[in-house]
């Protein structure tokens, strides 16, 4: 019987999306002030950039085990990972609908279903089944063409960009689509692809530019200084060239140790229930505005941020640890 390889397992890659998932909780507690502050801007503004890196990391090591020959394999990895990402996010849609929160009901439940619900971060969940699907792509241009394959991936971004400029694309449309953030996937399985052949050159000279860009963000008042990128301007395409360094500079000195202790184990755990913890978030700043909100001035940050990230933490991975006793004894395998 043909032995079934499993993906390598790597605590970095926990841990990251542990400090993601928090730092995407921190940045919906915020206000009109920390949308610009430098920190917010070069540390925790970038959780989703580091997620997408993670999906193209993670998404390319699982292809290089299983990889895509034939139109059945893509059709399994894709009803795979669907159903992954929706069990859960089924269960927090229909608790949105049943309470109606931010008025979901004027919507059609499909409506609801393509919109990815309501909430902070609900673009995320259309997002990721588009990525899902475009994915294979991705991964046989860099295979197929190399580092050329990489910049085309760029340059299509770049071109989406500009067109959604010019014309004039509304930002519910644009925060749907996954094209903007295709270079960072991109970037994940590149990483894998070619790590032993990224210099310290070049990732040097690719921090030079997301810094500088980034910097322009920060330091100019007109949004012409960072045109085509006029929407989610600190995430946008050159600020993949910030966060992929430091994202490899982890891989390359922590991708194959571990340390083994209560807090990393607590992290590790928070990893995993990342998605689930997501969802809880999105629920839960939906549902409860006006905490952390900026109309409300009586509760003040210091105490809304900690109080948020305990009780979607705590009921993100109530939410994950209940779904997979539930599948376990229903005998379920996803």
């Amino acid at each position: 019987m043909e032995e079934v390889k499993k993906r390598k397992s790597y605590q970095f890659i926990n841990i990251l999306k542990a400090v993601a998932i928090i730092m995407v909780i921190i940045l919906h507690n915020h206000t009109p002030y920390t949308q610009n502050n430098i920190f917010f801007v070069f540390c925790i503004g970038m959780a989703v950039p580091i997620f997408m890196l993670i999906t193209g990391f993670n998404y390319t090591n699982s292809a290089l085990i299983r990889p895509f020959i034939c139109v059945k394999d893509y059709i399994k990895t894709f009803v795979h990972r669907y159903v992954r990402l929706t069990l859960p996010f089924m269960v927090i849609l229909l608790i949105e609908w049943f309470f109606n929160i931010r008025n979901i009901q004027h919507h059609h439940f499909t409506t609801a279903y393509i919109n990815g619900g309501v909430g902070p971060g609900s673009y995320y969940y259309p997002v990721m089944l588009q990525i899902i699907l475009i994915f294979p792509i991705i991964f046989y241009v860099l295979k197929k063409f190399g580092e050329k394959g990489l910049w085309s991936v760029f340059a299509f971004q770049l071109f989406i960009e500009y067109v959604q400029y010019f014309l004039n694309l509304n930002s519910f449309m644009y925060r749907q689509l996954c094209f903007r953030y295709l270079f960072f996937v991109a970037l994940g399985s590149w990483l894998v692809l070619k790590k032993d052949k990224i210099s310290t050159n070049k990732l040097l000279v690719s921090l030079m530019i997301g810094v500088s860009y980034l910097t322009i963000f920060v330091s100019s008042e007109s949004p012409t200084a960072y045109l085509p990128f006029d929407k989610w301007s600190k995430t946008a395409l050159l600020s993949a060239f910030y966060i992929f360094p430091i994202f490899a500079y982890i891989y390359y000195n922590y991708g194959d140790k571990r340390i083994d202790n209560r807090f990393t184990a607590l992290l590790e755990l928070i990893g995993r229930a990342s998605w689930h913890i997501y969802l809880i978030q999105m629920l839960f700043f939906a549902a409860i505005r006006p905490i952390g909100h900026p109309l409300d001035k009586t509760i003040p940050l210091a105490i809304c941020i900690p109080l948020s990230i305990l009780i979607c933490v705590t009921l993100g991975i109530i939410f994950y640890k209940s779904e997979k006793f539930i599948l376990k004894v229903c005998k379920i395998k996803i």
